[in-house]
């Protein structure tokens, strides 16, 4: 019953903040909603300096996917950006935070 209310807690919750976004493995692509960020985390690396970096996340109910996303999956958001997944971590509720970063399209390595 408590995930039954979770599922329908984050149903609600990607249906009213959430966006329209994209998620792609090889050759097949699933639509669903999510809310997506770009939060800023801070680390003081032990020199008396901070270092700054965005983390893009995009928040899915593990429910609206027929596949578990995972590392390399891409995700394009509803402003055309996209990213590749770098971690997944599930929320123990049944949603998905997506890790990610932005997808470069001057690869030169």
């Amino acid at each position: 019953m408590r995930q039954d209310l979770a599922n329908r807690i984050l149903k609600a919750a990607t249906a009213r903040l959430g966006e329209p976004v994209t998620l792609s493995r090889d050759s097949s692509s699933y639509s669903l909603r999510g809310i997506f960020s770009e939060i800023h985390s801070e680390v003081d690396v032990d020199t008396g300096l901070n270092v700054t970096s965005a983390i893009p996340t995009l928040t899915i109910n593990g429910a609206d996917l027929s596949i578990e996303p995972s590392g390399n999956d891409r995700v394009t958001v509803a402003d055309g950006r996209t990213f590749i997944v770098r971690e997944t971590r599930p929320d123990g509720e049944g949603g998905i935070v997506l890790l990610m970063y932005l997808a470069q399209t001057n690869n030169y390595l």
